[in-house]
Parts: structure tokens; sequence; C-alpha cells
């Protein structure tokens, strides 16, 4: 099967804002380096989908298929192509089946375009971004490959039938080489699966065997998963209400080194787990658990909140709660978070419910870090990125969802669009659960010690960053630039302001460490006694990067609206992105 990189290039709002279109499209096939090819409508392409006998199948990687997907799939739907269940196995001439979360992330489309008794001719588009998730430009600086990403005016009115200018024509070459390129690297490192966690898992089980992988982390029961799902939570995300919404004057970031590779190093869950009822008695065999329990709590004067409760209305999701407010709730935690909860709070436990202990092993990642954490140690460029993709992306595919009910495209007669639609209720198999419910919950604990340690210094944290008042370095973690595991001083702040998790703004000292191609300077953090200038670091969660310029010390605050954000709208051909307004919410 062929594979290439592909872009579309399409209208904007201001050209139509009811109707779209590509204006432009651009190919390179992988491992042929003078094989780029352009048209300028989305008939050329499909007609280049179609080029070829039976047997001439193509795989094509768009780096944003949730836009160009819909392109796709509104030539598919206006031009009589039949959308078919994924597990319809017929492969019928003229269908198509698409991989589409409920959430709405496109993973593939896949278009069956002619067969015989033989063969089958397929067209099938998947998502670069989900193999390597950065954007385009910075995939070619941080794979140091020999041309950058370029500009167009993108607002510019280019009617149907437009030609290209040359200057666009370069630009759009140059996002398809820039993507084939890296994929290449990828792919000779036998990173061929569909995601980059795939990847990540698929070289795992190389390492330790199919077979071993099977004996440690065998398919549980759909129920004993549930039950351990429940135990699965993210980082710790949380802001010092004492320094919410306030200028804070010099002060220090310090971030753990790779935190979730370190996290896999320590005793692992393995195997069968046995059920057991009540309160869990201490069992050689089985040290590793998960409790159930009905409890309230109150945290202990100067420490640090440990417990979110998601799905009940009683309490915000999001927050970090001091208080149970007096109400019963019910909770699963594996025994780190446990240990934790009853050193931060003080319990009043009504039942302990039961849950299920499992065997311990140690090392069983010690191989797969030490590889990659070598690579990534004695490598640059495109196989030091690859190396910490591996490295990040095993531990969140053990605890991969089991609801695979998916959206599936529709036709909208009234609005002559595509619409998507929730399809019938599915699920997939588990993979191993428990192992990534230990590993967030030992990274959890990590960040929370940190902060906890540093209790009359701490402003904020986020899974695996401390933030503290101060100049003076903290004396309370263990401190390296690079040991895994250990925290690094990432940079030194002038002027921060904090406003609740995921938004916050900081100076930061920077000094001056070279020129670009260009010739303007390039600044680094650095310490207080280097400092030669600073840098405004906006973090914002759903700003896009272009508002963070405009952002102030003075206009970042809770019901602040920026203007400009761009926000894509369905219409006839494919999407369009529209401007809307950006609000800091409380």
């Amino acid at each position: 099967m062929k594979i290439y990189t592909a872009d579309f290039e399409t209208t904007t709002t201001e050209t139509s804002p009811n109707e779209t279109w590509v204006w432009s499209w651009g190919v390179r096939e992988l491992y042929k380096k003078q094989s780029f090819e352009y048209g300028y409508d989305i008939e050329g392409f499909m007609s280049l989908c179609r080029r070829g006998n039976v047997k001439d199948s193509k795989l094509f990687y768009f780096h944003n298929l949730k836009f160009d997907g819909f392109f796709l799939l509104d030539y598919l739907l206006r031009n009589g192509v039949k959308w078919v269940d994924g597990e319809n196995r017929k492969e019928e001439e003229n269908t198509f089946k698409t991989l589409i979360t409920k959430e709405g992330l496109f993973y593939s489309i896949e278009w069956i375009i002619e067969r015989n008794q033989k063969n089958v001719k397929k067209a099938i588009f998947r998502d670069s971004h989900k193999k390597l998730p950065f954007s385009v430009k910075k995939i070619a600086k941080d794979f140091k490959l020999p041309i950058l990403k370029g500009d167009i005016e993108y607002t510019k009115v280019r009617p149907k039938g437009y030609t290209p200018t040359q200057e666009e024509l370069e630009y759009l070459y140059n996002d398809v080489e820039i993507m084939a390129q890296a994929l290449e690297i990828q792919i000779d490192q036998g990173q061929d699966s569909m995601t980059i966690g795939s990847d990540s898992l698929k070289t795992f089980k190389e390492i330790i065997s199919e077979k071993a992988f099977d004996r440690y982390f065998p398919v549980l029961d759909d129920s004993v998963n549930t039950f351990i799902r429940k135990s699965y939570k993210g980082g710790f995300t949380y802001l010092n209400p004492k320094f919410k919404s306030k200028i804070v004057y010099r002060g220090k970031v310090y971030d753990v080194n790779s935190l979730y590779p370190a996290m896999m190093l320590k005793p692992m869950p393995y195997g069968v787990p046995l059920r057991y009822t009540g309160k869990y008695i201490e069992n050689r065999l089985y040290p590793m658990y998960v409790q159930r329990l009905i409890c309230e709590f109150e945290v202990k004067e100067n420490m640090i909140p440990t417990i979110q409760i998601k799905d009940d209305p009683r309490f915000k999701s999001t927050e970090y709660l001091t208080s149970t407010r007096g109400e019963m709730v019910e909770l699963t935690l594996t025994s780190v978070d446990l240990e934790l909860m009853f050193k931060h709070y003080d319990v009043i436990v009504y039942e302990w419910v039961g849950g299920y202990m499992f065997k311990k092993i140690e090392g069983i990642f010690t191989d797969y870090i030490k590889r990659f954490m070598h690579i990534k140690e004695n490598s640059e460029g495109a196989i030091r990125e690859l190396a910490k993709l591996l490295l990040n992306n095993l531990y969140g595919k053990f605890a991969t969802s089991t609801d695979a009910t998916g959206k599936i495209p529709k036709w909208d007669k009234e609005n002559d669009c595509v619409v998507l639609e929730e399809g019938d209720e599915k699920t997939k198999e588990s993979i191993y659960t428990a192992v990534g419910s230990y590993i967030t919950s030992y990274a959890r604990e990590t960040t929370i010690n940190a902060c906890q340690n540093n209790y009359e210094r701490f402003i904020y944290a986020d899974t695996d960053s401390l933030h503290v008042e101060g100049v003076e370095p903290v004396t309370n973690i263990e401190v390296h630039t690079s040991e895994i595991g250990k925290w690094d001083n990432e940079a030194n702040f002038i002027k921060g302001k904090f406003i609740r998790a995921k938004t916050y703004m900081e100076e930061v000292a920077v000094k001056k460490v070279g020129e670009d191609d260009e010739g303007k300077p390039i600044y680094k953090p650095c310490s207080f006694e280097e400092m030669e200038s600073t840098k405004l670091k906006v973090t914002c969660a759903g700003m896009p990067d272009k508002l963070k310029k405009t952002v102030t010390f003075d206009n970042f605050q809770v019901g602040q609206i920026y203007e400009g954000k761009l926000k894509p709208k369905v219409v006839k051909g494919g999407v369009i992105l529209v401007n809307t307004d950006f609000t800091i919410k409380a």
C-alpha cells in the first residue's frame, strides 16, 4: 500500500460564510522525494485516490483529520457513497466506514472504491497528529528537518477555480514534505501503528514478549474493570487559594524530569486480582489493592486537599475538596491514594465496601524505560523526540476506555452539510486499567508531597510542575537538571499571576543563548543572577496562541473577554473557522 502525507487548503469565512471548498491540495508519497503532486479542487484529489488498478490502495495522513475529514465526508456523502458500520467486513464497493469517537475525535476514514473477487481498492485517511501530536512548525524545528513551515495570507479571497501562486504552492509543499520526512523517520523506527499510544504498547510487547504480556496483564471481566476504572484519575492540578488572582513577585518553577516514566519504575499490580469484602487486610501474596469505601472527610490544618469527586452534583468535579460538608461519599482509591487521603484528611469511614487485591511485580517496565531514556539522553533531533513520545505515551494505553461508542456521519438535507450523530453504544476489551491507576496515583503522590513539603511557599502545581514563592532554592525535594524522577529548576519568574487551574502567567527571567537563521536572538530561561531580559509566558487552557500575545497583567482576570478565537463551523462543502470570543471563566 502506498503511503502519502496530504493537506487541503480551503476557503475562510470572509470568502463565503455558508459554503467552503478546497482551493488547493497537495500530497507527497513517503520514500519518494520527488513525488509532490497538487491540484485545485477536491475532485482532483479524489481522482488521485481512485487512480490505478484494483490492487492500488492508498493511505493518506492529514495533520488534522477532524478539519480535512469534513471535506472528505461531504464529498463522499454528497456523491452517494454509503456509510457502513466499522464492524461490517463485507467491504462493498462505494461504501466507507469511520472511526470517530463520541467526543468527536477523528482517527480514520476508510473508503472502499472498488473490489473484485481477490482484491479491494481502498483510500484510507488517518490523522498524523495522533502519531506526532505537535504542530507542523514544531515538528520541523524539533526534528531538525532541513525545511521550515511557511505562512500564507489565510484571509485572501480565493474563488472556485482560483490558481495558486508559486508562494502558495511552496507553502503547501512544505507542509506535506515536513510531515512526510517526519513519518518516514517514525516508520523506520518500527512505529507504524495508527497512534503513538499503540506504537508504545506494541514496542513494550516486543520487549517483554506477547506471551509474557498476556500472562502479566490478562483481559479482566467487564465488571472487574468497571470497578477498577473508578480509581483511575488524572494529574494533580491545584492553585493555593492564598495566591488566587494575586500578583506574586519573584518565584521559582520546578518540573519533574519524565514524571510518568519515573513512576513506571515503581512496583506494579499484575495478574487476575482477588475480590475481597470489607477493609483490605494485609496479604503478602496480594499486597496491592483498590479499595471502595463510604466516608466523609475534612482536610487537616495546613494540609493540601487531594480528593476530587466526579459525577456527583453535590460537588464541583474540578475542585479538590477541603470537606464533604457532612455528606457521605463513595470513593474508589488505589492503596497509594487511600494512604495519601488519610495523611491529609480527618476521615470518618461509614463502610469499607470492598475491592480487588493484586500481586506485585517489580521492574516490569525497567527495560522499556531504560532503552528510551538512553536514546533520549544520547540522541538529538527526530530520534530524541520519538524516544520522548514512546516514554510518555505507554502508561495511558493501559487505561484506555472500554467505551467504543462512536459518531456516525449523516447528511443534513436542510442545511446541505454533514452532521455527526452518536451511534449505538459499543464496548471494547480493556487492557489493564490497574496499571494506569497506579502510575497516575504515584504521580499525584509525588507532586502533592512536593507541594506539601513546600507548603509555606507553595503557589501552584500542574501534574509535573511546582511553582513556589521566593528566590531561594527549595531544599526539601530532590533537585537535578536531568535525572529521571527528580525536580529541575526549569524557570524563575520576576512576576506572576495565577487565576485558576491551567490559567496563569509568569514573567520569566531569560538570557540570550544564540541567534536563529534570521539573526534574531534566542532566549532561554535562566537564574535570577544570569538574567538579561524577561519573557512573558501565558498558560490559559483553550486560549489560542495569537490571543496570548494580547494578554497583560492588567487584563488577565476572570470575566475578561478576548476577541479573535476561531471556532470550527460545519457548512456546505466542509468546515470554516468563524471568529468568536474567548472568556476567562471562574
